[in-house]
C-alpha cells in the first residue's frame, strides 16, 4: 500500500499548523491576550502531531516535501499584517479557525481520495488530526 501521499497532506497541514502558532505567539509577544494560552495549547499539540507523523514515515520510508519556505514566509506576513492591524483576541481567534477549517477541507477531501490507497494508521492519523482541528475550533470559538 502507498501512504506517502496522504502522509505528505497531514504532515503540510501539522507543518503549517505549527508554523502559524509560533508566528503568532511571536507576533503576540509583550501582548495581554487571553487567547494566547489557546494558541500555546494547540501549538503543543501540532508538536506532538509532528512526532507521529515523523514515526510513520520512518516506518513506510516515505520522504517527505516540506510546506515551501515561500508558502511559510506568505502565511506568516499575512499573519503579521493581521495581527498589527487588529490584534483582539477576537481577530486572531477567527484568523486561526479559518486557517483550521481549510485544513480540515483539505484533510478530508484527502481522505476520501487515498484511504483506499493508504495504511490504517495513516488513515487513523488523519481522522485524529481532524478531531484535533475541530476540538481547536471549538476552543477558539469563545474568544470571538
Amino acid at each position: 500500500m502507498e501512504s506517502g501521499e496522504l502522509l505528505e497532506y497531514i504532515y503540510k497541514a501539522v507543518d503549517m499548523g505549527s508554523h502559524s502558532c509560533m508566528k503568532l505567539l511571536e507576533d503576540l509577544r509583550g501582548k495581554d491576550n487571553k487567547i494566547i494560552d489557546a494558541i500555546e495549547d494547540i501549538k503543543k499539540e501540532y508538536l506532538s502531531f509532528q512526532i507521529k507523523v515523523k514515526e510513520l514515515t520512518e516506518k513506510y520510508k516515505v520522504n517527505l516535501k516540506s510546506v515551501g519556505v515561500m508558502a511559510k514566509m506568505g502565511s506568516s506576513m499575512e499573519m503579521k499584517m493581521e495581527v498589527m492591524k487588529d490584534n483582539s483576541d477576537s481577530k486572531i481567534a477567527d484568523m486561526l479557525i479559518r486557517g483550521n477549517t481549510m485544513g480540515i477541507i483539505e484533510i478530508e477531501k484527502n481522505i476520501h481520495k487515498l484511504a483506499d490507497k493508504s495504511q490504517s494508521d495513516v488513515v487513523e492519523l488523519a481522522q485524529e488530526l481532524i478531531k484535533f482541528q475541530n476540538a481547536s475550533i471549538k476552543k477558539l470559538k469563545k474568544y470571538l
